[in-house]
């Protein structure tokens, strides 16, 4: 029987069984593969990562992580969300900001992924300025004259951008 094998029965950890194994001069009985090259090799390229394919396969992470380095391949990050999610939510119109925080992930991540899709990025949402034509005359020497109607958000902006200047001018 195999170390985790004995461990499994006992409820204690598999090293446990390796060194009192080891005191006692026993050998090991041999390591049984838990796992073929091929499963695992399917498994990394469905996007599962080490955690997940350990679970999938029954061995612990580390067996997984020194089958993948002596296969080659490259680690591959938990991911937060599907290509599905982050599709859906793109189509809603959210910029990757918002989708970011939607799916708990950094606006880069999502931007890396939209890109990789293939997506364009939906355009930002900015306060703008609206114009349009005055109800009254703004003097009467120039009836059809056009006055912009700014937003509060827009307005205090400028406002503490004229106090700045204010302030940087006089000093």
């Amino acid at each position: 029987m195999i170390d985790r094998k004995i461990a499994d029965e006992l409820g204690i950890h598999k090293t446990a069984v390796r060194k009192r194994r080891m005191i006692l001069g026993l050998k090991a009985n041999g390591h049984k593969r838990l796992f073929t090259d091929e499963q695992f090799i399917e498994l990394h390229e469905q996007g599962f990562n080490d955690n997940e394919i350990s679970e999938k396969l029954g061995a612990s992470s580390s067996t997984v992580r020194e089958r993948r380095m002596k296969l080659g391949l490259k680690a591959k990050s938990r991911r937060l969300f599907t290509d599905q999610q982050l599709i859906e939510l793109h189509k809603k119109g959210m910029i990757d900001r918002e989708i970011g925080e939607k799916l708990g992930a950094h606006q880069n991540t999502i931007n890396r992924h939209r890109r990789r899709l293939g997506l364009k990025a939906n355009g930002r949402k900015r306060t703008k300025a609206v114009i349009r034509p005055a109800r009254k005359p703004v003097s009467n020497d120039t009836p059809h004259r056009w006055y912009v109607e700014i937003s509060r958000a827009l307005q205090r902006r400028f406002r503490a951008l004229v106090n700045y200047l204010a302030r940087v001018v006089t000093a």
